[in-house]
């Protein structure tokens, strides 16, 4: 590891790639995040009490905005992190409900 660089990104883009090739895993993994991310959303939305009309609006939201959008069509790393970050909080939420 470089001192000072996290390796999570070029270890999930590492995997994209033995699985998808350097021709389509650039373009094709930050569009599956940004679709779990949503997918997330929705769940973290519906443990917060929202209805499922509400929820899928929370997420809807997200997906209009074009910063998301932009981000989703780019192989860029904040994505990933909104994805992680959202799956952290699915999973925390989740485990005081279930230990």
């Amino acid at each position: 590891m470089i001192e000072g660089r996290p390796p999570g990104l070029p270890a999930q883009w590492a995997l994209a790639v033995i699985v998808a090739g350097w021709s389509a895993a650039p373009f094709v993994l930050p569009v599956i995040a940004g679709i779990v991310s949503l997918a997330l959303l929705f769940v973290l939305s519906r443990q917060l009490g929202l209805s499922e009309w509400q929820s899928l609006s929370a997420a809807a939201i997200l997906a209009a905005c074009p910063i998301f959008i932009f981000e989703s069509a780019q192989p860029m790393s904040d994505i990933f992190a909104t994805m992680w970050t959202l799956a952290a909080i699915v999973c925390a939420l989740a485990s005081e409900r279930r230990p």
